[in-house]
């Protein structure tokens, strides 16, 4: 057989409704999907340029065969993702008819050539399903003219990779606590999301800052049923007890990660200083026991009214200092903490000078 005969890729797997929960909580955005294969698995990626990616890596563990002809470079076709997602849904709706018949749903990605459609099967004992779809152009990708050119480099323009020479924060929380963090504040309308995190008489402490409508709120990670599983903060490549870390980001952005955080068991934070934030998180399906990990990667976005400095900064040590003054606070049924609204924010960021000069603080 000729290598043109052959199939570039094919695997198969019975796992189809754990594959349903993971494409659709990566698919956050209008964006295409993008596909990549290489030896160490079948990747699924959406991506908001400049802003975040989401990402699913399917092991060859994953598959019942994963056979990949070698080549220099990775597979990497990118779909139309409504499509893809809305025959994924279909057929796992199949799929739960044909398991309550005792029937399994096997599911086969295959692509033979570069150019032709990536084609997924779907078959049990009685139905076989061949979905073909055609490849398209990513019109965001920098540097590239068409994918019908589908092999290509597997880092290209990674931008969201965090440097581990510039690591600051390594930290795991449970993911049920974040997602009732993150709900809470959805409902208080945030715009900004602040990350701040420190050991505080040599205790862990996470603190998560709103601002938006009805100004700054913050919510403080409970101690109770191991809510912070581990936390280490560096400085210069050393770990550090008399530090903190503070981030700031576009809650637009960062609330993309609710569908999976509503999936997961734990999440784990890697933030570098230069603000490139890596959420690793660990996701179980109970029918198959299968555990896979969904990586979502996000960039830091400035707020010029504060200090930006990310290393102990002042306006973020005031914001959640035990002594700010909260005007309410209440009780959130899904986080398990207060939700503080503060007072006096904006007017405490500024001084007069001899001169009669107005000054920020904390510049």
């Amino acid at each position: 057989m000729s290598y043109d005969d052959r199939v570039l890729f094919s695997a198969t797997t019975n796992a189809l409704s754990h594959f349903a929960d993971l494409v659709n909580a990566i698919a956050v955005t209008n964006s295409t999907m993008e596909v990549l294969v290489t030896p160490r698995g079948l990747m699924f990626k959406t991506t908001e340029r400049g802003v975040f990616e989401i990402s699913t890596l399917l092991e060859p563990g994953f598959f019942k065969n994963f056979d990949l002809i070698t080549t220099d470079q990775p597979i990497r076709v990118f779909l139309d993702m409504d499509s893809f997602i809305e025959s994924v849904n279909l057929a796992n709706t199949m799929a739960a008819a044909s398991e309550s018949s005792g029937e399994t749903v096997q599911c086969t990605f295959s692509y033979h050539h570069i150019g032709d459609p990536f084609i997924v099967t779907f078959e049990d004992d009685q139905i076989l399903e061949r979905v073909e779809f055609m490849i398209i152009s990513d019109t965001g990708l920098e540097n590239e003219d068409s994918t019908d050119s589908a092999i290509t480099g597997e880092n290209q323009g990674d931008y969201f990779q965090i440097d581990p020479s510039r690591l600051c924060l390594d930290m795991m929380l449970d993911s049920a606590m974040l997602y009732g963090i993150l709900k809470d504040l959805k409902e208080v309308k945030t715009e900004q999301i602040y990350l701040y995190c420190a050991i505080e008489d040599d205790n862990p402490r996470v603190v998560f800052v709103s601002k938006g409508e009805v100004g700054y709120s913050r919510m403080t990670l409970p101690n109770i049923n191991n809510a912070l599983k581990e936390m280490a903060i560096y400085r210069d490549e050393r770990p550090t007890t008399e530090d903190s870390v503070s981030t700031f980001y576009s809650f637009e952005s960062f609330s993309k990660i609710l569908r999976t955080a509503s999936l997961a068991t734990t999440i784990k934070f890697k933030i570098d200083t230069d603000g490139r934030t890596v959420m690793s998180l660990l996701i179980t399906n109970t029918k198959s026991s299968i555990t896979t990990v969904i990586e979502f990667k996000v960039l830091q976005t400035s707020d010029l009214n504060h200090d930006a400095s990310m290393i102990n900064n002042t306006f973020m040590t005031r914001l959640v200092s035990k002594e700010q003054k909260v005007s309410t606070s209440r009780h959130s049924n899904t986080a398990g903490t207060q939700l503080e609204t503060l007072v006096n924010v904006e007017r405490a960021q500024h001084r007069r000078t001899e001169s009669g000069q107005d000054l920020p603080l904390f510049l």
